[in-house]
């Protein structure tokens, strides 16, 4: 009885005994099909990134500098005083640099007839002047296209010899007037969604001249308002 006491003792000692075996096996199990699928997912990752290099160098296009380039036909892009304009073939635009270069061929069509001098009076040469050396207002890159910019600058050089017209250094609020801001921003100017003059209100502002006849140019004007 006493053998069979002792027998019993010593397999449940080598029970206990095996099972710290048994979870140290699992536990290295474990450890290796962790880095089995580490290392598997890292090459995965490699290959992706080396097909996608090949994929890049294959799409690139590849300029051959043996072959002389031609110059393009579409409109040069140029930056004029930070503004960035366009020169087109079939405008002044084509020979500028700078205001002195093309405003005098832009303006010119608008405020004189033929083969007249321009500027010619007085008032022209004082706002041509103004416009040309002391204005450092540019062109809103949203208006790129050629006939917005004849336009917007053909009413700052009309709004300008009114106000020489009108003694403008003699006005009661002459507020931004021959500022660099925009002739919108000019006391008594208002402008449409498109940023062309639509108004000029002028009241009782110690005005005094003649109003010139270039204000007919103001395509866009619904109301005008000059009064001493």
């Amino acid at each position: 009885m006493n053998d069979i006491t002792m027998a019993d003792k010593e397999l449940e000692n080598e029970h206990f005994q095996d099972e710290p075996i048994n979870e140290d096996r699992k536990g290295c199990i474990s450890a290796l099909r962790k880095r089995k699928i580490i290392c598997l997912l890292f090459i995965i990752l490699l290959s992706a990134i080396i097909v996608g290099i090949n994929v890049g160098n294959k799409t690139a296009p590849v300029t051959d500098l043996s072959t002389p380039l031609t110059p393009s036909e579409a409109p040069t892009i140029f930056e004029m005083n930070g503004m960035t304009s366009k020169l087109s073939n079939s405008t002044p635009y084509e020979e500028a640099s700078s205001r002195q270069g093309f405003l005098p061929a832009l303006l010119r069509p608008f405020v004189v007839s033929n083969d007249e001098i321009f500027p010619s009076s007085s008032l022209q040469k004082k706002a041509f002047d103004w416009i040309i050396n002391e204005d450092s207002w540019i062109i809103p890159q949203s208006s790129n296209d050629n006939e917005s910019t004849t336009s917007l600058w053909l009413e700052r050089y009309i709004a300008a010899l009114l106000y020489f017209a009108f003694d403008g250094v003699n006005w009661k609020d002459r507020k931004l007037w021959l500022s660099s801001y925009s002739t919108c921003n000019w006391k008594g100017v208002q402008c449409n969604h498109d940023g062309r003059v639509s108004a000029i209100d002028l009241y009782n502002n110690n005005l005094s001249g003649s109003i010139p006849s270039e204000i007919g140019r103001l395509a866009q004007i619904e109301y005008l308002l000059l009064r001493a």
